[in-house]
Order: structure tokens, then C-alpha cells, then sequence
């Protein structure tokens, strides 16, 4: 299944694999991929590593502290 980088909300690494939340998907999307090489293939100034195991989509974030990072309200 392919992806818009702009629907991804975040993207969490576990051992081997990431999953991914999309705001139209009840469940994360599971890729056999690590979380250092997704984030090399997402775009530049789009996503930012919030954590050793989290990557969020910036368009999908109101603000980002040193301890949280709070979402945009959904419409």
C-alpha cells in the first residue's frame, strides 16, 4: 500500500519493523523497514524524530516541547 508522506500523522520503530498512524486507518499500517531508514526516505523539513522511537509529521502538529509534542485539533 502506498502512502502520502503529508497523511502520516507519526511513525513509531519497534525491533524490525515501524508502524505507521494515518488519520483514515483505525489500526497502524506495519512495515518490515527500520525507523533510521524511513526516516531517510521521508521528506526534508516535513517530519522531525521527537524520540529514539518516534517520528512525527509536522502538518499534523501544534506544537513541540522539550517533554510533549501536542497535535492539531482534527476539523
Amino acid at each position: 500500500m502506498r502512502v502520502m508522506p503529508a497523511d502520516i500523522l507519526y511513525i513509531e520503530g519497534l525491533k524490525d519493523y515501524v508502524k505507521v498512524r494515518l488519520p483514515s486507518q483505525l489500526r497502524p499500517l506495519r512495515a518490515p523497514i527500520s525507523l533510521r531508514s524511513m526516516e531517510g526516505k521521508l521528506p526534508a523539513g516535513k517530519f522531525m524524530r521527537i524520540h529514539r522511537s518516534y517520528i512525527v509529521g509536522l502538518d499534523h502538529v501544534a506544537a513541540v516541547g522539550r517533554c510533549k509534542c501536542a497535535p492539531k485539533p482534527r476539523p
